[in-house]
């Protein structure tokens, strides 16, 4: 921020003075769609929501000469949501790269170490890949992967992406984890996955 910009809430709202005016940004009324109204010298330009009715966020913009008119442009962000792949892990689809994954490890009777894991198929290696895949029984070949020793496809290319982050997670340690947390029963590690918008049991 520059030296001349000055940032300073007041009541309900956070204001940024610029060297040509203000930018505002207000709480949304409507409690069914909680967002942020951003102004820029006193007229409403942006409106960030949560749309209810179809359970996605929304980014909509006004242009700023008809501020009175629908939304010149709007961008949807759908709501993510997590894949049970084995019965302690879970995937998130964040991009067609990009995964979040949670694994779960039992080490005794009502003990239970869970690893949160962020993978981006994209900073990968091929090394990586090959080398992590392998131990699954796999191979990948020419950027595919097949049942190790034949030309067979594991998987259609949809979801290879997402086996290969599920390898990369299950082979992550403890200490290159995202996050790392441990639950001494099985309430207390669904009452975390609950808050997490999963449901284990």
């Amino acid at each position: 921020m520059n030296d001349s910009n000055q940032l300073y809430s007041s009541s309900n709202s956070l204001i940024v003075e610029t060297p040509i005016g203000k930018i505002e940004a207000q709480p949304a009324s409507d409690p069914n769609y909680p967002g942020i109204y951003v102004s820029v010298n006193g007229t409403q330009l942006v409106l960030i929501e949560y749309d209810s009715l179809n359970e996605q966020d929304a980014v909509r913009v006004w242009n700023h000469n008809d501020p009175d008119s629908d939304p010149e442009y709007t961008q949807t962000i759908p709501k993510l949501s997590w894949t049970k792949t084995d019965d302690l892990q879970f995937v998130r689809k964040d991009s067609n790269t990009c995964f979040t994954v949670i694994d779960i490890s039992v080490l005794a009777e009502d003990d239970y170490f869970l690893r949160y894991v962020h993978v981006d198929i994209e900073e990968l290696s091929l090394d990586e890949i090959r080398s992590t895949t392998q131990i699954s029984g796999w191979d990948f070949t020419n950027g595919i992967l097949v049942e190790k020793g034949t030309t067979t496809p594991v998987c259609n290319e949809d979801t290879q992406n997402q086996l290969i982050a599920e390898c990369i997670a299950e082979q992550t340690l403890p200490v290159d984890a995202d996050h790392t947390a441990q639950f001494k029963s099985l309430r207390e590690l669904n009452t975390y996955l609950i808050a997490h918008g999963i449901q284990l049991i």
